[in-house]
Protein backbone atom coordinates (compact mmCIF):
# COMPACT_ATOMS: atom_id res chain seq x y z
CA UNK A 1 0.00 0.00 0.00
CA UNK A 2 2.62 2.36 0.26
CA UNK A 3 4.01 2.09 -3.20
CA UNK A 4 0.30 2.94 -4.00
CA UNK A 5 0.33 6.04 -2.06
CA UNK A 6 3.97 7.03 -3.25
CA UNK A 7 2.48 6.87 -6.86
CA UNK A 8 -0.86 8.49 -6.29
CA UNK A 9 1.45 11.39 -4.26
CA UNK A 10 3.65 11.87 -7.75
CA UNK A 11 0.32 12.53 -9.60
CA UNK A 12 0.36 16.19 -8.59
CA UNK A 13 3.73 16.07 -10.47
CA UNK A 14 3.11 19.38 -13.38
CA UNK A 15 -0.13 20.28 -11.77
CA UNK A 16 -1.24 23.94 -10.50
CA UNK A 17 -2.15 24.39 -6.98
CA UNK A 18 -5.36 26.41 -7.43
CA UNK A 19 -6.66 26.18 -3.77
CA UNK A 20 -4.69 26.30 -0.60
CA UNK A 21 -7.15 26.45 2.84
CA UNK A 22 -5.67 27.39 6.16
CA UNK A 23 -5.95 30.08 8.37
CA UNK A 24 -8.42 31.65 10.86
CA UNK A 25 -10.49 28.49 12.27
CA UNK A 26 -8.28 26.40 10.89
CA UNK A 27 -5.62 25.89 13.27
CA UNK A 28 -2.72 24.36 11.88
CA UNK A 29 -4.54 22.51 9.72
CA UNK A 30 -4.15 23.09 5.74
CA UNK A 31 -5.56 21.71 2.60
CA UNK A 32 -4.19 22.49 -0.93
CA UNK A 33 -5.97 21.35 -4.23
CA UNK A 34 -4.25 20.24 -7.26
CA UNK A 35 -5.18 19.93 -11.18
CA UNK A 36 -8.81 19.74 -12.77
CA UNK A 37 -11.68 21.39 -10.74
CA UNK A 38 -14.03 19.23 -9.71
CA UNK A 39 -17.68 20.75 -9.18
CA UNK A 40 -19.27 19.49 -5.79
CA UNK A 41 -22.81 18.57 -5.38
CA UNK A 42 -23.03 20.85 -2.42
CA UNK A 43 -20.93 24.40 -1.57
CA UNK A 44 -19.25 24.41 1.13
CA UNK A 45 -19.62 26.11 4.11
CA UNK A 46 -16.80 27.89 4.93
CA UNK A 47 -17.79 31.22 3.82
CA UNK A 48 -13.52 32.60 3.99
CA UNK A 49 -13.62 30.94 0.78
CA UNK A 50 -13.85 32.53 -2.18
CA UNK A 51 -16.60 31.47 -4.65
CA UNK A 52 -14.39 29.11 -7.04
CA UNK A 53 -12.77 27.31 -3.46
CA UNK A 54 -16.61 26.56 -2.12
CA UNK A 55 -18.12 25.02 -5.18
CA UNK A 56 -15.11 22.75 -6.49
CA UNK A 57 -12.34 20.59 -5.33
CA UNK A 58 -9.40 19.40 -7.00
CA UNK A 59 -8.64 16.70 -8.59
CA UNK A 60 -5.83 15.58 -6.17
CA UNK A 61 -5.84 17.50 -2.65
CA UNK A 62 -3.67 17.00 -0.07
CA UNK A 63 -5.21 17.62 3.98
CA UNK A 64 -2.17 17.84 6.10
CA UNK A 65 -4.14 17.10 9.37
CA UNK A 66 -1.93 17.25 12.57
CA UNK A 67 1.89 16.80 10.74
CA UNK A 68 3.98 19.33 11.39
CA UNK A 69 4.84 21.44 8.17
CA UNK A 70 6.89 24.59 6.52
CA UNK A 71 7.02 26.70 3.49
CA UNK A 72 10.15 26.84 2.54
CA UNK A 73 12.35 29.26 0.09
CA UNK A 74 15.87 29.06 -0.75
CA UNK A 75 16.30 32.26 1.36
CA UNK A 76 13.83 32.12 4.38
CA UNK A 77 11.04 30.04 6.27
CA UNK A 78 8.17 31.77 4.75
CA UNK A 79 5.04 30.08 7.51
CA UNK A 80 4.79 26.36 9.47
CA UNK A 81 2.16 24.63 11.07
CA UNK A 82 3.30 26.48 14.51
CA UNK A 83 3.04 30.67 12.60
CA UNK A 84 0.13 32.50 13.50
CA UNK A 85 -3.24 32.10 11.36
CA UNK A 86 -4.79 35.04 11.52
CA UNK A 87 -5.68 36.98 8.67
CA UNK A 88 -3.04 39.13 7.49
CA UNK A 89 -0.61 37.06 8.28
CA UNK A 90 2.01 34.12 7.11
CA UNK A 91 -0.68 31.67 6.71
CA UNK A 92 -2.52 34.56 3.91
CA UNK A 93 1.52 34.98 2.91
CA UNK A 94 2.04 30.78 2.27
CA UNK A 95 -1.93 30.77 0.23
CA UNK A 96 -0.82 33.78 -2.33
CA UNK A 97 2.52 32.06 -2.74
CA UNK A 98 1.43 28.92 -3.50
CA UNK A 99 -2.01 29.49 -5.41
CA UNK A 100 -1.35 28.71 -9.41
CA UNK A 101 2.63 27.82 -9.03
CA UNK A 102 2.82 23.99 -10.60
CA UNK A 103 4.56 21.52 -8.98
CA UNK A 104 8.05 20.91 -10.02
CA UNK A 105 8.84 17.33 -7.96
CA UNK A 106 7.35 15.04 -5.06
CA UNK A 107 9.90 13.52 -2.71
CA UNK A 108 8.43 11.12 -0.27
CA UNK A 109 10.74 9.48 2.39
CA UNK A 110 11.04 6.58 3.93
CA UNK A 111 9.73 4.73 6.21
CA UNK A 112 7.97 7.63 7.89
CA UNK A 113 6.44 9.12 4.42
CA UNK A 114 7.77 12.60 5.31
CA UNK A 115 6.51 14.69 2.32
CA UNK A 116 8.30 17.65 0.01
CA UNK A 117 6.69 19.37 -2.60
CA UNK A 118 8.82 21.26 -4.43
CA UNK A 119 6.92 24.31 -6.59
CA UNK A 120 8.05 26.65 -9.01
CA UNK A 121 10.01 29.30 -8.02
CA UNK A 122 12.01 27.24 -5.61
CA UNK A 123 9.34 26.94 -3.15
CA UNK A 124 9.23 23.83 -0.87
CA UNK A 125 6.09 22.80 1.25
CA UNK A 126 7.75 19.95 3.94
CA UNK A 127 5.48 17.73 5.75
CA UNK A 128 6.87 15.63 8.93
CA UNK A 129 5.34 12.52 9.56
CA UNK A 130 5.64 12.96 13.71
CA UNK A 131 2.67 11.59 14.94
CA UNK A 132 3.74 8.42 16.88
CA UNK A 133 0.92 8.98 19.80
CA UNK A 134 -1.41 5.59 20.08
CA UNK A 135 -3.22 6.71 22.40
CA UNK A 136 -4.46 9.80 20.64
CA UNK A 137 -3.95 8.24 17.23
CA UNK A 138 -4.13 10.81 14.95
CA UNK A 139 -3.25 11.29 11.14
CA UNK A 140 -0.42 13.18 9.82
CA UNK A 141 -2.07 13.63 6.59
CA UNK A 142 -3.83 12.70 3.80
CA UNK A 143 -4.30 12.51 -0.15
CA UNK A 144 -8.25 12.86 -1.54
CA UNK A 145 -8.38 11.46 -5.22
CA UNK A 146 -11.77 10.65 -6.77
CA UNK A 147 -11.06 7.05 -7.01
CA UNK A 148 -10.17 7.14 -3.15
CA UNK A 149 -8.51 8.40 0.27
CA UNK A 150 -5.51 7.37 1.98
CA UNK A 151 -4.46 8.22 5.11
CA UNK A 152 -0.95 8.55 6.79
CA UNK A 153 -1.85 8.21 10.43
CA UNK A 154 0.00 7.63 13.36
CA UNK A 155 3.31 5.76 13.31
CA UNK A 156 2.70 6.16 9.58
CA UNK A 157 0.46 3.54 9.19
CA UNK A 158 -1.17 3.95 5.66
CA UNK A 159 -4.82 3.33 5.18
CA UNK A 160 -7.13 3.43 2.26
CA UNK A 161 -10.62 4.16 1.60
CA UNK A 162 -12.54 3.54 -2.20
CA UNK A 163 -14.69 5.88 -2.90
CA UNK A 164 -18.05 4.77 -4.02
CA UNK A 165 -19.09 5.61 -7.77
CA UNK A 166 -22.20 7.03 -8.95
Amino acid sequence: MRHNIITSLEKINGKDCWKFVGGPGTGSMISLDFGKKIPQKKKAANTHLPPIRQRFIGEIAIFIENAAWRLDSELEIICSSTSSNHKGGRYEKAANLLVGRKVVRVDISKPALDLVIEFDGKLFLRVFCDQTNEVDNHDNYSVHMVEGIYTIGTNSQVKYLKRKMG
